[in-house]
């Protein structure tokens, strides 16, 4: 399941992210009968527990998991074009996040 349902999503995730929510709702919809199919599972099976199952997230948090490791990515290649925008960012907070950030990305 892991390796191809997600693999296909992933593909173009980056996508969706301006897609509207009935679009991403759409597609988390068959990948949550998809989870189902592959593990035998029951319609009232929470899809949240599938997912802790399977070791997978939903859409939309994969979407912040990628944009985060862009943003990371970026930040740690000094001739990227974005890099002085993420590095000399006006908000506090960055440098924190990308440190919290850091520790759980691979």
């Amino acid at each position: 399941m892991k390796a191809t349902m997600c693999s296909c999503v992933d593909y173009g995730l980056h996508l969706t992210r301006c897609a509207p929510n009935k679009a991403v709702e759409a597609l988390q919809r068959i990948e949550n009968h998809a989870m189902r199919l592959v593990t035998g599972a029951a319609r009232s099976t929470s899809c949240e527990a599938l997912r802790h199952w399977l070791g997978i997230h939903s859409i939309r948090n994969r979407q912040t998991i990628l944009g985060a490791k862009e943003i990371l990515r970026i930040a740690n290649t000094s001739n990227h074009l974005l890099y002085q925008e993420i590095v000399n960012r006006q908000d506090e907070a960055t440098p924190q996040r990308l440190t919290t950030v850091k520790s759980w990305v691979k």
